[in-house]
C-alpha cells in the first residue's frame, strides 16, 4: 500500500480471451482517474489502499460468486475480473472504495456478518456504497465523455477556420481562372457553392 498512488497486482490469468474482456486487461489509467475524481468530489480516500485483481474461475462460474471486496485491516481492495467487462470491474472498483473512505472515516467497524437482512447498520453502509459507488462512478464516466465531445468540438472549430482561410484562396484563384491547377475539382461552379456556405 502507498498512500500517493495505486498499485493493481493481478493474480491468475483469466480463462476467457474474448475481445470485450481482454484477458490481461489495464485498468491502471481508469482506476487512477476515477480516483483523482473522487478526491476532487471530497471523498476521503487517502491513504490509498492496495488493489487486486484476481480471474478465479469457480468465482465467475458461481452465480452467488464474490465480485469484489474490501479487506478493512488490510486496507485492501480485492476484485475479481473473470468474465466480466472491464467497465463492470471499474464500478465494482468505484463501490469498493467508498467502503475504504467509510473505513478510513472510521464508521465501517468490525462487522460479525456480510449479512446485510442480519445487520441494519451493514446495510445501511451498503446502500451507502451502491449509491454513492454508482454515482460518482457515472459521473466520472460523463466527465471523460464530455472532455472528449469538448476536445473534438475545438478540432472541428480549428479545421472550420483552416477551411474558411483555404476558401479564400481558392475562390481566388477560380476567380482569375487558375483552376485548371485544381484538378480534382470536376465542377468548379459545385466547389464554388460549397466554399461560400461555409
Amino acid at each position: 500500500m502507498n498512500g500517493d498512488r495505486i498499485v493493481v497486482k493481478t493474480k491468475g490469468e483469466s480463462p476467457y480471451n474474448t475481445s470485450d474482456m481482454p484477458a490481461n486487461y489495464d485498468y491502471g489509467d481508469h482506476f487512477a482517474g476515477l480516483l483523482e475524481y473522487m478526491i476532487k468530489e471530497g471523498m476521503t480516500v487517502q491513504p490509498l489502499p492496495e488493489v487486486k485483481i484476481r480471474r478465479d474461475l469457480d468465482e465467475a462460474e458461481d452465480f452467488f460468486g464474490k465480485t469484489a471486496y474490501y479487506n478493512p485491516t488490510d486496507k485492501e481492495v480485492v476484485l475479481y475480473a473473470a468474465g466480466r467487462h472491464p467497465k463492470d470491474v471499474t464500478r465494482s472498483f468505484a463501490h469498493e472504495m467508498v467502503h475504504h473512505m467509510q473505513n478510513l472515516e472510521g464508521r465501517l467497524g468490525n462487522r460479525g456478518t456480510t449479512d446485510t437482512t442480519a445487520d441494519k447498520e451493514l446495510a445501511a453502509l451498503e446502500e451507502e456504497a451502491y449509491l454513492k459507488g454508482n454515482m460518482i462512478f457515472r459521473k466520472w464516466e460523463d466527465s471523460q465523455k464530455n472532455k472528449n465531445k469538448k476536445y473534438w468540438k475545438f478540432i472541428n472549430y480549428c479545421i472550420l477556420i483552416y477551411l474558411k482561410k483555404f476558401k479564400q484562396y481558392i475562390l481566388y484563384e477560380i476567380e482569375l481562372n487558375k483552376y485548371d491547377e485544381f484538378y480534382i475539382f470536376e465542377n468548379v461552379d459545385k466547389i464554388r457553392l460549397l466554399l461560400n456556405n461555409l
